[in-house]
């Protein structure tokens, strides 16, 4: 059984030739893909610029080859999915499934939304209140909002955030083998007391994803 995890590919106005290769490589090949958020910069269903349609396409043809997608949402992305759901795309916050042997949790971070994030990224309220807007607004003003967002994770105090990492791992490795998160920029594995903590590349950086094939986890980057 062969499963791949990718994350924060941050796709914006422009089509990623590389992710679609990837994504036409690994088809047929692949039982089971967890895009694990951040996939787009900014997602609002009644928007959709062409390279993100390009993207879907691409799901499509992987789903109709027999392959599992899982869609964890992240901090970019807005409610609605209806049309993910209805290509047959799996779509939540976070995800516990077994994999081979092993219970795994997958979520985009380990801390959470904001209560801004929550309002304006999966309520009703905050869905209505963006339908409102003219999309193109609405999209400049995503693109906009996801750099800001990005910049001020990166200024956020390291030290703090892993102390949150750590503590939520603690709680977590008592029920899972393996925890997959993205979001920190800071790929990395981690083992402690039997359990594995595996941080995503970000795909932009690096074109880097997981792969699991034969018990076997591993980490694959690419240097640009």
């Amino acid at each position: 059984m062969i499963a791949y995890f990718v994350a924060d590919v941050h796709l914006g106005r422009k089509s990623d030739g590389r992710f679609l290769r990837w994504l036409h490589k690994i088809r047929g090949e692949v039982n089971h893909l967890f895009l694990v958020g951040d996939i787009f910069d900014f997602y609002f269903e009644y928007h959709i610029p062409e390279a993100y349609n390009e993207v879907m396409h691409a799901f499509t043809q992987l789903i109709h080859k027999g392959t599992k997608i899982y869609y964890v949402l992240g901090n970019h992305e807005m409610y609605p999915w209806e049309r993910l759901k209805s290509m047959g795309l799996w779509v939540g916050d976070r995800i516990a499934v077994d994999i081979g042997p092993n219970k795994v949790f997958v979520a985009h971070n380990l801390e959470g939304l904001s209560r801004g994030q929550k309002f304006m990224l999966r309520s009703k309220a905050g869905h209505l209140l963006s339908s409102i807007v003219p999309r193109a607004t609405l999209f400049e003003a995503g693109l906009l909002w996801a750099k800001t967002s990005c910049l001020w994770d990166r200024l956020r105090n390291r030290r703090r955030m892993w102390n949150k990492i750590e503590a939520n791992w603690a709680t977590l490795r008592n029920h899972y083998d393996v925890v997959v998160v993205g979001h920190y920029h800071t790929p990395c594995v981690k083992e402690r007391d039997g359990s594995k903590l595996i941080i995503l590349p970000v795909w932009t950086k690096s074109w880097g994803y997981l792969k699991y094939e034969d018990g076997e986890w591993r980490l694959i980057q690419s240097r640009r």
